[in-house]
């Protein structure tokens, strides 16, 4: 796996944890994580190579420290456990599906209102599947 897609993947994981990331890339190719949160910051150093200035929080380049274990250490960080996160994605889910039913019944409102038809027959024409 390339560094560039192990730094999405940590990226994801922090940006769902609530982190705010920003993203920098050194010349050698390694990529620099810094993550602000409500009442943490961290950077994270994901690279193919040993560390050589060891400013970084955590180190993911298979040497110092692992993709997993950035993970353990993000859950620690907040002390957070793997349940925890799981909670967390379930509850995503959940308002994100939420938020398509409430588009859908919006543009069934307005498309009716708008062709002047029947909410049925605007709901028989929506684009948004629930």
């Amino acid at each position: 796996m390339s560094i560039r897609s192990r730094a999405t993947k940590i990226e994801k994981l922090a940006e769902e944890l609530g982190f705010q990331v920003h993203r920098r890339e050194a010349q050698t190719g390694t990529i620099y994580l810094s993550l602000t949160g409500e009442e943490k910051d961290a950077v994270v150093r994901v690279s193919d190579h040993q560390d050589a200035y060891g400013k970084a929080d955590y180190t993911a380049d298979g040497i110092e420290g692992t993709d997993a274990g950035c993970r353990v250490w993000l859950l620690g960080l907040l002390k957070m456990s793997e349940a925890d996160l799981r909670r967390v994605r379930i509850e995503r889910r959940k308002a994100q599906k939420n938020d398509l039913a409430a588009r859908r019944e919006d543009w069934i409102r307005g498309y009716a209102a708008q062709e002047n038809i029947s909410i049925e027959q605007a709901t028989a024409l929506c684009p948004i599947q629930k």
